[in-house]
């Protein structure tokens, strides 16, 4: 297996779980001296560069959870909105066409967003699954992105050796979104987001990381995959961290 993002959020502690039970792992990234670093020696460490058509055939599953942290600015300028587009789209097209012409047994996990979906307003209650149908383009920024994002493998790699990985909102202590929420309810200042009535779409790390372990072992999954464990207000949602954290929600901060 080939974990392209290897050292990311959850690309990381995929791989730890890969090596426990015993598969052979290729780690794919920007730089071998940082693969090297968080893995030592347990598995190949490949670049984008390197990773030939040759080395695809030989993998029974490419997993892609390339790109640019999407909450690592506080504000998306033109120039970061680009880099989060660009670093997704890049990569993703590069290794669909490795995977494509690879040879017939290599699958391809790419990775995404349930931003696909679209803006859901406050009195939506619909719930979006796989069979609801997405927009061809969209004036929101993550939903376009998501949008490009699988175009990019779609149009190289078979449907039958592709998996979309419509991921939400992933939740880990002290990393990633999570990380970012806690802060101002540790001060304090925490509240929920303008009317808190919009759904929250989340799933743990740990729950990723065996979701995706499921869909290694099962080859005759294919198409769209929403990997959430469900969804909550985001008033609720703040409530329950304030009550975790032992702090107060009672601050509201406006809609974006």
């Amino acid at each position: 297996v080939a974990v392209a993002g290897g050292t990311g959020l959850i690309g990381r502690p995929l791989v730890e779980a890969l090596l426990q039970r015993g598969d052979e792992v290729v780690v794919v990234g920007r730089s071998r001296a940082r693969i090297e670093e968080a893995f030592g020696q347990r598995v190949t460490a490949e670049t984008y560069e390197t990773l030939t058509a040759e080395l695809c055939s030989s993998l029974d599953a490419v997993v892609n959870l390339t790109g640019e942290n999407v909450g690592a600015a506080w504000r998306w300028t033109e120039g970061i909105k680009q880099q989060i587009l660009d670093s997704r789209l890049k990569v993703t097209t590069a290794l669909a066409k490795l995977v494509a012409g690879g040879g017939s047994r290599t699958r391809l996990l790419n990775g995404s967003g349930i931003s696909i979906y679209g803006h859901q307003e406050d009195d939506d209650t619909a719930v979006k699954d796989e069979d609801t149908e997405v927009p061809q383009s969209h004036p929101d920024f993550l939903t376009d992105v998501s949008i490009q994002w699988e175009a990019a493998a779609t149009s190289c790699v078979p449907a039958e050796r592709l998996v979309l990985l419509r991921i939400g909102i992933v939740l880990c202590p002290g990393e990633g979104a999570l990380g970012k929420m806690e802060l101002p309810f540790k001060l304090g200042m925490g509240g929920r987001l303008g009317s808190g009535e919009q759904c929250m779409s989340w799933i743990t790390l740990e729950d990723s990381v065996q979701a995706l372990l499921f869909l290694l072992d099962h080859p005759e999954v294919a198409g769209p995959v929403n990997l959430v464990s469900g969804y909550v207000p985001q008033i609720s949602f703040a409530e329950a961290l304030a009550s975790a954290l032992h702090r107060p929600c009672v601050l509201p901060a406006p809609a974006f």
